[in-house]
């Protein structure tokens, strides 16, 4: 088994990007929202459309009978946001499938990584996560990255039900 990382942030979908994928990348953004999700390449493109960077983990099994596309185990995505007074991204939707089995360690903390080189690449000033503060099991990857936890208030006024 090989682990594969590939970028997207043009406007159409990768064409590394099958349709098994695309379900693939629905059962992600599911276990990250609790929500059941529909992925198409039009959803999937308008998210490279706006300047996302997404980096997609492809877990490549070499027995006989593995999907010969490889199998979406995990993504991010780095959004750049240009202020009048700031240049800086923002980490989000990090998540990866069987995260705490042995053969997805270390994905989690690659693609973080990667991210960050990213945002390095484009001259950002500085990145942000936000991590919900009940999920303790994944709080440990952003300081072990270097991120230090500021003491702020975060405000969202939903604008969809």
């Amino acid at each position: 088994m090989t682990i594969e990382y590939f970028w997207f942030n043009e406007r159409a979908a990768p064409p590394q990007l099958m349709l098994s994928h695309l379900e693939d990348i629905g059962r992600l953004v599911e276990h990250l929202t609790m929500r059941p999700q529909t992925m198409d390449r039009a959803r999937i493109s308008a998210v490279g459309g706006n300047g996302t960077r997404t980096v997609f983990a492809i877990e490549r099994d070499a027995f006989p009978g593995a999907h010969p596309d490889g199998r979406i185990i995990g993504t991010g995505s780095l959004v750049p946001v240009r202020t009048p007074s700031d240049h800086y991204g923002l980490i989000t939707d990090v998540i990866v499938i069987d995260r705490y089995t042995p053969h997805t360690e270390g994905i989690m903390p690659r693609m973080v990584e990667m991210l960050i080189a990213e945002a390095r690449r484009l001259g950002l000033n500085h990145v942000d996560h936000v991590s919900a503060p009940e999920r303790p099991e994944l709080n440990w990857l952003y300081p072990n990255a270097g991120f230090e936890l500021l003491k702020t208030n975060t405000y969202r006024l939903a604008l969809k039900a």
